[in-house]
């Protein structure tokens, strides 16, 4: 097959072909949301998921590969490698890589789906619409956790290259399926891991919650742990004096500057460049101090902490906007007749980088034949506006990486749901592009 172009037929072909796996590949998707994998770090459950996609791998015809991160030579010494979350040194033993592979006949473009099989914890309960596992399927969407962030790509990536197997035709090109552990967190030393493996094909797909958009490019991560330090004693006592301010009071101007700098960024502070977007955000997540009971609430707090995390794009650096959030915080205490030395601020995770493929790549060129074959309007690749760990295959191996998955809701929070209409129809998307890309 010229792979300068998808026929209507084909892409008719796999359309029906997907239509007829529909309960199943909900079914299987579902199955993997029953499966707990939470990665808590230094720690991750993923072990349970990969069995299980692993078995419906070697079931549907791939040849798998199945190997911790610890397996991989160099990998601890490589510069990637981000030892710690917030100073607990990650483990990975019985947290298993999985990557299937459907063999071309040789001489094509290599193209693999990957995907991430742990997820955030559960988190506060109860869920109003689900259970976090329970995988339940209501009015079209399927809920749980990890449901779309991201098990629901995995098994469209997987049901999309049982279709292709289906279809019969010859491919040049190795097709590949990659679920790997420890993403959450700041993680990618599963992502690293395979890429050291040599599991570096001529594209990579991530189907990442884009809401079925094609994304080029995607946003960065500075996570920022503020913490205030103070001292035991009353609120009302003569403990805080004007040379030591309560840390409550300073952390209440924390907020207040990170709220301005929110609107300041990254425009009007000095080291803007017009290439960035309008507005990037910056989220204040968590605002931590003292005991809960009665009789602590009598006293003051040793510290309080601050948890926040300020998304970047292409053309940033970890130390530009590390040392200009640093210096803004300072001004404003300072401002304030404050002590910026009860003040510290750590990086509990690695700076996940910013990257993205130029607008030029064939890939983008090869997903506008497949939505065109489909009767469809081929998409414009777009920045989606989160991290992930794509940086990885992006700026350290060639293996030039984009997000394109499904659509849904409250990614890491309760009653997080795909849509099921999504999983189906990017699982035609893929399948077609399969074809596409590695006849």
């Amino acid at each position: 097959m010229d792979n300068t172009a998808l026929s209507p037929e084909i892409a008719a072909r796999i359309d029906r072909l997907v239509d007829d796996a529909r309960d199943e590949l909900i079914g299987f998707a579902a199955r993997l949301v029953q499966i707990p994998t939470e990665n808590y770090p230094p720690h991750g459950n993923e072990l349970p998921g990969q069995e299980a996609l692993r078995a419906e791998m070697l079931a549907s015809g791939l040849t798998v590969d199945m190997f911790t991160p610890d397996d991989v030579p160099g990998l601890r010494e490589h510069p990637a490698f981000f030892a710690t979350a917030d100073g607990r040194v990650r483990e990975y033993a019985n947290r298993p890589n999985v990557v299937g592979t459907l063999p071309g006949t040789g001489g094509g473009r290599s193209l693999m789906i990957t995907g991430h099989m742990d997820t955030v914890i559960a988190g506060s309960l109860p869920w109003e619409t689900s259970l976090p596992w329970s995988g339940a399927v209501i009015e079209s969407k399927l809920y749980g956790r990890g449901s779309l962030d991201m098990k629901g790509g995995l098994a469209c990536g997987l049901f999309a290259i049982r279709a292709v197997r289906q279809l019969g035709l010859p491919l040049r090109g190795d097709v590949l399926l990659e679920s790997v552990v420890d993403e959450e967190y700041g993680g990618a030393n599963g992502t690293l891991a395979s890429r050291l493996r040599g599991y570096t094909p001529d594209i990579v797909i991530c189907p990442e919650p884009t809401n079925m958009a094609v994304c080029r490019a995607h946003l960065g991560w500075l996570s920022c742990k503020i913490t205030v330090a103070g001292g035991d004693g009353a609120g009302f006592s003569s403990q805080y004096s004007a040379e030591t301010a309560s840390p409550l009071d300073i952390a209440q101007e924390l907020v207040a500057a990170v709220r301005r700098f929110s609107v300041d960024y990254p425009h009007r502070l000095p080291w803007s460049q017009p290439s960035f977007p309008e507005q990037l955000p910056v989220y204040l997540m968590q605002l931590n101090t003292g005991e809960a009971d009665f009789a602590h609430g009598l006293g003051v707090p040793q510290q309080v902490v601050l948890n926040l995390g300020i998304t970047t794009c292409e053309g940033m650096t970890e130390a530009m906007v590390a040392q200009g959030f640093a210096d803004y915080l300072r001004a404003h205490l300072e401002s304030k007749g404050m002590d910026w030395g009860q003040v510290r601020i750590e990086h509990p995770i690695r700076y996940l980088h910013p990257s993205g493929l130029p607008a030029e790549h064939p890939i983008f060129a090869a997903i506008g034949d497949v939505y065109r074959a489909g009767g469809l309007q081929a998409p414009q690749p777009e920045t989606c506006p989160f991290a992930c760990d794509a940086f990885i295959s992006n700026l350290h191996f060639p293996a030039p990486t984009i997000n394109f998955g499904p659509g849904g809701a409250n990614i890491h929070a309760r009653n997080e749901y795909v849509l099921v209409d999504d999983l189906v129809a990017l699982t035609k998307r893929f399948a077609a592009l399969i074809v596409r890309w590695c006849a």
